[in-house]
């Protein structure tokens, strides 16, 4: 049930997209809150069932980039972000998972941190109030704040990422 719910997260962009290019924040709001929301209840049902997997912790992963990366590409196409901050999140992410598999290749799984969960409740946080512009006015310098924070929680993650499973560059 936790991986359904995880995938279902996947599928949520396509709605979310639609309604963004048709001019829609608020219902894209909606659907991305829901989305977001399922994030934390896959993980709620997977300890509350004792269904952890660890193809559940990767699917989780990937459907929170999924969701968050192409909203902000979305966003950034309607002018709403800048590209640079796209690029830091993709640039973090793809290392993040040059991690992981490097240490899958070595047999073992690399777990979540607090920098990475901060991380991606920041990025929420912002395309959630971007989305809400038609419910709550963001003021330009609020936005640009919340904009770098998630520049630096997105980057500094990356690094502690990488700097605390340094073991699995090897040459």
């Amino acid at each position: 049930m936790a991986n359904f719910i995880s995938f279902l997260r996947m599928f949520l962009l396509v709605p979310v997209g639609i309604l963004l290019y048709n001019n829609s924040y608020t219902a894209a709001l909606w659907v991305f809150v829901v989305a977001a929301l399922s994030d934390w209840l896959d993980g709620f049902i997977a300890r509350k069932t004792n269904a952890v997997t660890e193809t559940g912790k990767v699917i989780d992963q990937i459907a929170d980039k999924v969701l968050i990366t192409s909203t902000m590409i979305f966003l950034v196409d309607l002018k709403q972000l800048p590209v640079w901050l796209v690029v830091a999140v993709v640039w973090r992410d793809t290392m993040v998972s040059a991690t992981r598999i490097l240490a899958a290749k070595m047999g073992f799984i690399i777990a979540a941190n607090m920098f990475g969960k901060a991380k991606t409740v920041s990025q929420m946080v912002l395309l959630i109030l971007i989305l809400a512009k038609d419910i709550i006015p963001l003021y330009e310098p609020v936005k640009i704040l919340l904009i770098w924070i998630v520049f630096i929680f997105t980057v500094l993650s990356g690094i502690v990422y990488i700097y605390q499973n340094r073991r699995v560059f090897t040459i």
